[in-house]
């Protein structure tokens, strides 16, 4: 396979845990008012992202740190995506994604 090809691949990969990892996080963020213990389930949340993009990066990079950075960098890609997404919006403006607007 085309190594610049096998890089794309493997940035797709680190698009998708970064979809991943932080589609897990906005959900348990939305779900933290009804936990019993939400501690525990921070925690365990955590843990469960962390311990998944983890191994998955792991198993991406196969022990060469080009592979490494080009995961890394789809799953920040990713990030700055969402970031920009679900941000929430700035007193008088409207967020991009049509949500309602921060209230602190």
């Amino acid at each position: 396979m085309n190594d610049s090809f096998s890089l794309f691949l493997v940035f797709l990969t680190g698009v998708g845990t970064g979809f991943g990892y932080f589609g897990g996080l906005l959900f348990t963020v939305r779900r933290i008012r009804s936990m019993q213990k939400p501690g525990l389930y921070l925690l365990g949340s955590f843990l469960l992202r962390t311990g998944l993009t983890a191994v998955i990066f792991s198993l991406v990079s196969n022990g060469e740190w080009l592979r490494l950075v080009a995961c890394t960098l789809g799953f920040f890609c990713t990030r700055q995506t969402m970031i920009m997404i679900w941000r929430p919006a700035a007193i008088g403006e409207t967020s991009p994604a049509g949500g309602t607007k921060w209230k602190s």
